[in-house]
């Protein structure tokens, strides 16, 4: 199994910071055949599945799932998030951040979230700015 596959965890490590470990897995990535949640059973790490990751959308319009994320679990953790935009000259803004109340587990459409952050002291805002900015380079 590769780790760091997918776009996002990649763009973290090349701009040279920590990501969860995680992987996209497919049917086949199992040695007996049981899929991609048996591949797993070997991990050193508490994993997370979320829902569908990815689809494969054929001529035929189907939405079967044929590869999903799985992740090192980072439940209870503290969950930020910043909306970042790169125009075509490269000018790099925060369109919105915002701020979950619910511990990381709690799906941000079910949380108590605002925006932009009230209770992150500036400091810390300032960092996660330098950090997004730096992922989109």
């Amino acid at each position: 199994m590769k780790i760091f596959n997918y776009p996002f965890a990649m763009a973290v490590l090349l701009a040279n910071l920590a990501a969860a470990p995680g992987t996209v897995m497919a049917d086949s990535d199992s040695d007996d055949g049981g899929g991609p949640l048996a591949a797993t059973a070997n991990l050193d790490f508490q994993i997370v599945i979320p829902g569908i990751l990815r689809f494969r959308v054929g001529t035929d319009g189907s939405g079967n799932v044929d590869e999903i994320l799985v992740e090192q679990s980072v439940i209870g953790w503290k969950e930020y998030e910043l909306e970042v935009m790169r125009d075509c000259a490269d000018n790099v803004v925060i369109i919105c951040s915002i701020e979950n109340f619910d511990p990381m587990g709690v799906h941000t459409g079910d949380s108590f979230c605002t925006a932009p952050m009230l209770t992150v002291p500036q400091e810390l805002q300032d960092k996660l700015q330098e950090l997004s900015y730096s992922i989109v380079d």
